[in-house]
């Protein structure tokens, strides 16, 4: 009976079997870990900081009394209506039967001022309110108050004249007798009483204007038709 020869592999390919054999048994090493990234603080809000009130200033407000959304104009600041009239109850030329007697006096008024800012307003319905809107200066307190001039009264028909129309001598611009005598305005031919104060501008040269070189104006204040 023969044998086979017995076959016995090459040192070198024994090695690499056996390598083979201790990686195959060998645990995978366990997996890095995420690298760690900071996480900032949190940034504290920066702290509350307490709007002040407006302070009240000094002032004088000086000018003819027109009537306007929240009571009157002075000088560019608007005053309440009962305010004024109280500051003015003892003053000379006091019309009894008449709230607004001062319309169209130039009047002085001491007291402190506001500055405010107010924004459009609406009802429940949604409807505008009338109400004065955007920065203005309000008189807030009077401390003294007296008329420097008495309002002046002009009255008869109403004309043209360059631009203008004419009354007792004196030139109204449209945009007046529109407001003071709404909705209608006025036209030439009204019979029209009207408050308020003269004032004369010096024109220009070489401007359209009359021959005295200067225009008789007539702010108003209140108007009246007459029949």
């Amino acid at each position: 009976m023969r044998h086979r020869p017995l076959l016995v592999p090459p040192p070198l390919a024994l090695a690499a079997a056996i390598v083979s054999m201790t990686a195959a048994c060998t645990p995978a090493p366990p997996p890095e870990p995420p690298p760690v990234v900071p996480v900032p603080a949190e940034t504290p809000p920066p702290p509350q900081t307490a709007v002040a009130a407006p302070t009240p200033a000094r002032a004088v407000a000086r000018g003819m009394v027109q009537p306007t959304k929240g009571g009157y104009e002075v000088g560019g600041a608007i005053v309440d209506g009962e305010l004024l009239q109280e500051a003015l109850a003892d003053a000379p030329g006091r019309d009894p039967d008449k709230a607004d007697w001062f319309l169209g006096a130039v009047v002085r008024i001491e007291g402190e001022v506001h500055e405010v800012a107010a924004s459009p307003a609406k009802d429940e319905d949604g409807v505008a309110v009338q109400m004065r809107s955007g920065p203005f200066t309000q008189v807030t307190r009077i401390d003294a108050a007296s008329i420097e001039k008495p309002a002046v009264r002009i009255e008869g028909t109403l004309a043209r004249s360059k631009g203008f129309f004419a009354l007792a001598g004196h030139l109204i611009t449209q945009d007046d007798l529109a407001w003071s005598l709404a909705p209608n305005g006025g036209r030439a031919g009204d019979r029209v009483r009207l408050h308020g104060q003269p004032r004369t501008v010096v024109c220009e040269p070489n401007a359209q204007c009359l021959i005295e070189g200067s225009l008789p104006l007539f702010d108003v204040a209140r108007a009246e038709r007459l029949p």
